[in-house]
């Protein structure tokens, strides 16, 4: 693959430029842009951004555990500790958290590619993650994104290796217990990810056996395997108990449950539930239309006063409530969860956090941290504590012009990820199957809970992204073994017919 583009050269460029010079000049890019936009664009803080800072603050302190909030675990709160200690209470402590990770994530992702489409396509996908528009702002962002998408590359770069041996096993296997328990400290859900990973490793050992495929299944190292994937589900479970009394899984599941259902309108309106807010529930809904749909959901302005009203009545658990109503309404729920799979596909919704974000950090019109409203009196130390004076420059509006080219481009991406799945599955290419199917897996607890909100779906947009090179690339592989196969087919009638004339 990186000879055949290579060859799109002049030929005199060809013998100068090796192609691993080419990828570790791309790594080299990546983190020279981040530099750029440490010194170019400010800060970003929302709501939640104040929370985590709060938190950071509460470790380690007497307010611990009295101040912590259930719904939170405590790895990114202590990478902002950490940086606030090297770095003082200033916005640098906090960006270097999230521009670390998100550095970190594009060149594991580089890697991947790397080993899967050569290393031209390594440096390539490096390139285009570091100048993506949206990845650049959740890297300004103090959010949990940027981690997250570093904690499944490093999970996809295990997952995509086939040990050939017991010892190699054993050393993915501790790879993928460490990994997805610090997974769960990060970001509870990501804890969920391996039940996938522990499927991928029985399928990586059934790819790793030549053979047929009934032979496969008598080999000794079944049950080894078999045990390898109890374990990597259940340590880092186990690993997830350490942090339970100061957690409340079962309430942040009711939370997922209470906001899809109002969010994308899962209940009829004449339904029991809605009861007499059925004209505030219709007028919500209408309110929220954007060029005729509903991806992003009903207005934020409009759900909380809503959702409010609706739960105060409502004497059960949101789980029961969640079930009952999909039982009740199909047709519903099936169309809000295509709508929200629309919404992590990269339509646009009437209110979409990324693009919301995105504008407050590359507009030449804001100057200074994009500092959001949050709880007291946290939120006004914050903007005395992380205040900024910036101007418009020229990688900011070099950002803002990549937003047109990225922004068609994600749907399309999405739409060949999905091929990908559809084509490994057909060639049984297990590497292929990981990386273009992990990003639907990822996703589909907030599609089935319609967590309408389109960050949730930015961890693996990196991902999406890289798929047409991934895809392409085992394309053309496949082409090319096709072509080898019939020249060598064709080969003996051509020397038969030498020898007979």
């Amino acid at each position: 693959m990186d000879i055949e583009l290579l060859s799109l050269l002049p030929e005199k460029w060809r013998s100068r430029i090796s192609v691993r010079a080419i990828y570790f000049s791309a790594m080299a890019c990546s983190v020279l842009l981040s530099v750029l936009y440490l010194a170019s664009l400010s800060i970003g803080i929302s709501y939640d951004g104040h929370t985590y800072i709060d938190l950071a603050n509460v470790l380690g302190t007497a307010r611990f555990p009295g101040e912590w909030s259930p719904f939170r675990t405590p790895l990114f709160p202590l990478s902002l500790k950490i940086g606030f200690w090297l770095f003082g209470h200033q916005p640098l402590a906090l960006v270097m958290v999230m521009s670390t990770a998100g550095v970190a994530g594009a060149l594991v992702l580089g890697i991947i590619v790397k080993e899967m489409a050569g290393y031209i396509a390594g440096a390539l996908i490096m390139l285009v993650v570091s100048l993506s528009p949206t990845f650049v702002t959740y890297e300004r962002m103090v959010l949990t994104e940027t981690g997250s998408f570093l904690f499944i590359a490093l999970m996809v770069l295990l997952a995509i290796q086939i040990p050939t041996d017991a010892r190699r096993g054993w050393w993915k296997t501790g790879g993928l217990i460490l990994v997805c328990s610090a997974s769960y400290y990060w970001r509870q859900n990501l804890l969920s990810l391996s039940y996938w990973l522990a499927f991928l490793h029985l399928l990586a050992w059934r790819s790793s056996l030549p053979g047929k495929a009934a032979l496969r299944w008598r080999s000794p190292r079944l049950a080894v395997t078999l045990a390898q994937c109890v374990l990597i589900v259940l340590l880092p479970n186990a690993a997830a108990q350490l942090w339970a009394p100061y957690s409340n899984n079962a309430r942040v599941m009711d939370v997922m449950f209470a906001y899809g259902t109002v969010k994308q309108a899962l209940a009829d309106p004449k339904d029991p539930f809605i009861g007499p807010d059925e004209q505030a529930y219709n007028s919500a809904i209408q309110s929220s239309l954007f060029h005729g749909h509903l991806y992003s959901g009903i207005r934020v302005d409009l759900y909380n006063p809503l959702y409010d009203k609706l739960f105060s009545r409502y004497s059960g658990t949101p789980r029961d409530l969640f079930i009952r109503l999909i039982r009740d309404y199909p047709g519903r729920y099936a169309a809000a969860v295509g709508r929200t799979l629309m919404l992590f596909g990269g339509a646009k919704g009437l209110q979409d956090e990324s693009v919301i974000f995105r504008d407050q950090i590359l507009s030449p019109a804001f100057v200074g941290a994009r500092i959001g409203q949050g709880p007291e009196p946290v939120a006004s130390l914050n903007k005395e504590y992380f205040a900024q004076k910036t101007q418009p420059s020229a990688v900011q509006a070099l950002l803002r012009l990549l937003v047109r080219l990225y922004d068609p481009i994600l749907p399309v991406a999405f739409i060949t990820c999905a091929l990908g799945v559809a084509l490994s599955i057909v060639w049984l290419d297990y590497k292929l199957f990981v990386f273009t199917a992990t990003p639907f897996v990822y996703l589909l607890p907030y599609l089935v809970t319609l967590s309408s909100i389109d960050r949730y779906a930015f961890p693996v947009y990196p991902f999406v992204l890289a798929s047409p090179l991934v895809v392409g690339a085992a394309v053309a592989k496949r082409m090319s073994a096709r072509r080898e196969s019939l020249r060598l087919q064709q080969q003996p009638i051509r020397v038969r017919r030498a020898k007979s004339s």
